[in-house]
């Protein structure tokens, strides 16, 4: 028997995997969903196993694995030059336009970019003074719904009794 030349061993290997990465592409899940159905570390190496097949048949198909077709997706590889200078400019007006998308208007408000500053300011003013985190929240929690803080409230808390039920009420 006459020993194969490299040329054919490379080809007998590529069949080889080819077929097998096949027949691995349809055992493995077939395997998975047979009972006792269980997500363990048996299942997760089917899917390990599975993914490596499919990936192997796309790269002999394609000459592209999928880690590299993401990378495609993410724009490294654009396919011209062309496309590459048009999305330059586009990055370049991103940049320079600076407007705030949707979401972060939603969420931010109007507040400016020194905003952390203002609330450490006040948040040592208000300590300083005597306050608590009780009060900083509270008085957060009523910037937000839109209410002024009244400051005019009475420190002696008089209480005087109401004429038809008898019960004292705030005054």
């Amino acid at each position: 028997m006459a020993t194969p030349t490299p040329e054919q061993q490379l080809q007998q290997y590529r069949t080889l995997t080819r077929n097998l990465s096949i027949a691995l592409l349809i055992i493995c899940p077939t395997i998975a969903v047979l009972p006792p159905r269980r997500l363990n570390l048996y299942t997760f190496g089917l899917i390990g196993v599975w993914t490596a097949s499919a990936n192997h048949l796309i790269k002999d198909r394609t000459g592209h694995s999928i880690l590299q077709r993401l990378g495609n997706v993410r724009g490294d590889g654009l396919p011209t030059e062309k496309a590459r200078e048009f999305q330059r400019k586009m990055r370049e007006q991103k940049g320079l336009a600076k407007e705030k998308g949707v979401l972060e208007k939603v969420w931010m408000g109007d507040e400016g970019d020194d905003w952390k500053e203002k609330r450490l300011k006040k948040e040592r003013e208000a300590l300083e003074s005597g306050e608590g985190y009780g009060s900083l929240i509270m008085d957060q929690i009523s910037e937000v719904l839109g209410k002024k803080k009244e400051d005019d409230v009475d420190a002696s808390d008089e209480m005087t009794n109401d004429a038809k039920s008898g019960y004292p009420r705030a005054k």
